[in-house]
């Protein structure tokens, strides 16, 4: 499966839904990665339909503990839109998000107070201020959580 780093404005705003596509440049770099994960032996015209859906993993950051999600994606050549970070008359390489992919990699920091990931629904929270997440409304007692926790979503 294919991992891709990106940065803590758009990886929040992927999971919170605002955001539904992720760009990147049309370099030698990813096409190669593309064309091996679609399933495509030449760039040329590949990506210029939509291509199948296929699991990516979106990673805030570089560490492998870093806040993950997978999300099934599929693959087009086009211009992005400039509230999501593309340059205007530019084409990219769009990943449309077409749905977030739960188990979610979710990490607790006793130092920063914060909790990434919901370990019963698996929904993005902001910190441990509250004692239910805001989206099952189940019960978190932070001083329970391991540390590191693969959370499958059934």
């Amino acid at each position: 499966m294919l991992t891709l780093p990106i940065k803590k404005k758009w990886f929040d705003m992927i999971l919170s839904g605002e955001k539904t596509e992720e760009y990147r440049e049309l370099k030698p770099y990813y096409a190669s990665r593309f064309c091996n994960l679609f399933g495509f032996s030449k760039v040329i015209n590949a990506f210029k339909n939509e291509t199948e859906p296929r699991k990516i993993i979106f990673r805030n950051g570089y560490s492998n503990n870093s806040p993950s999600f997978i999300a099934e994606c599929s693959l087009l050549v086009g211009e992005g839109r400039p509230e999501w970070g593309a340059e205007p008359n530019k084409e990219y390489y769009i990943l449309k998000i077409l749905d977030i992919a739960l188990p979610v990699l979710w990490k607790y920091d006793e130092k920063l107070g914060i909790a990434y990931f919901c370990p019963h629904c698996g929904k993005f929270v902001c910190d441990d201020s509250d004692e239910k997440c805001e989206w099952c409304k189940k019960a978190i007692d932070w001083r329970n959580c391991d540390e590191y926790r693969e959370y499958w979503r059934s």
